[in-house]
């Protein structure tokens, strides 16, 4: 079953506020860092560590852009968002009453 309402609501929200964060490119290394830390799984969270936030394309997210993709869950969601270096895919988990990010997918 699908996230519906209030939940697809929150998995939109919490990608597009991902990508806002992801997209803070002006940022130093470590302060980029700690803005995107907290949306993360465990499990992400050492794998996105590394990241140069020299090398993250995005600067710009498309407002009201994030749409729940078919195939996503109550428990797992993928939410597509436009940014000016194109749509990315975040794959969301549920824990608890919110969402965390395990993966963000670049435009192929």
């Amino acid at each position: 079953m699908p996230p519906e309402g209030e939940s697809a609501e929150q998995a939109q929200s919490r990608a597009t506020a991902f990508m806002r964060a992801f997209a803070r490119t002006d940022l130093p290394q470590q302060q980029w860092w700690d803005g995107v830390a907290g949306y993360f799984t465990p499990a992400a969270w050492p794998i996105y560590r590394t990241t140069d936030v020299a090398n993250v394309p995005v600067h710009k997210v498309v407002e009201d852009s994030a749409t729940v993709l078919p195939g996503s869950t109550q428990y797992r969601a993928e939410v597509s968002v436009d940014t000016d270096a194109g749509t990315y895919t975040v794959m969301l988990v549920r824990a608890g009453e919110d969402w965390l990010v395990d993966r963000a997918t670049p435009p192929s």
